[in-house]
């Protein structure tokens, strides 16, 4: 509300002469506005089923963790985790109990991390986990207690669910490909080894 003060001949206030507008839809409008931004960048960063990050979402984390962990010499590791056998899951008890048993598993995984950790679904029944300030025995030691996580109690309309992991942390002056292929070949290691079981080389 503007107000401006009105005075007599004499110089002496007589009143108020106010004019007020009501803002109340521009407000609205705004409020919508802000959801719908926020709702669009959801959508461009988490996973439509199971509510985690993304695979863009993850490169461009990852690729800015490469960068800090370089600047400033802090230890970074990454353990990329597979569903083992979910191909049989979807076969045997259909699609629906299979993202059932997606969601069951990012909700068991995100349960244990920290919150400064990242954690997306890079494909499939594939995930990756982005430890910043974790070297590679502490990430090691956090998968260990991640697979025991998944094995230890059955999903519901699944039963036994089992997944393996492969960790490794970002060597100094590394590419990002060659740090992938490193984790790579780590799970393919658990996976060769029996599944159910996490490799860190």
């Amino acid at each position: 509300m503007n107000a401006l003060p009105l005075f007599d001949r004499d110089g002496r206030f007589e009143r108020l002469l106010g004019v007020s507008r009501d803002i109340s839809e521009r407000k609205r409008f705004e409020r919508q506005l802000m959801a719908a931004n926020q709702q669009l960048e959801q959508l461009a960063t988490t996973d439509g089923l199971t509510g985690i990050w993304n695979r863009r979402h993850l490169e461009t984390v990852i690729q800015a963790s490469i960068e800090r962990s370089s600047r400033y010499g802090e230890p970074l590791s990454l353990i990329l985790c597979d569903l083992d056998g979910f191909k049989s899951i979807n076969d045997r008890y259909g699609h629906p109990v299979g993202d059932q048993v997606l969601i069951e598993f990012c909700r068991r995984i995100g349960q244990t991390l920290r919150r400064s950790d990242g954690f997306g679904r890079w494909g499939g029944e594939e995930f990756v986990i982005l430890l910043p300030h974790s070297d590679q025995q502490a990430a090691a030691a956090l998968a260990e207690q991640l697979r025991h996580g998944v094995a230890a109690a059955p999903f519901p309309g699944a039963g036994a669910v089992t997944a393996s992991f492969g960790v490794a942390q970002h060597q100094a002056g590394e590419s990002e490909e060659a740090w992938f292929q490193r984790i790579d070949q780590n799970l393919y290691a658990a996976k060769a080894a029996g599944r159910n079981r996490v490799v860190a080389a």
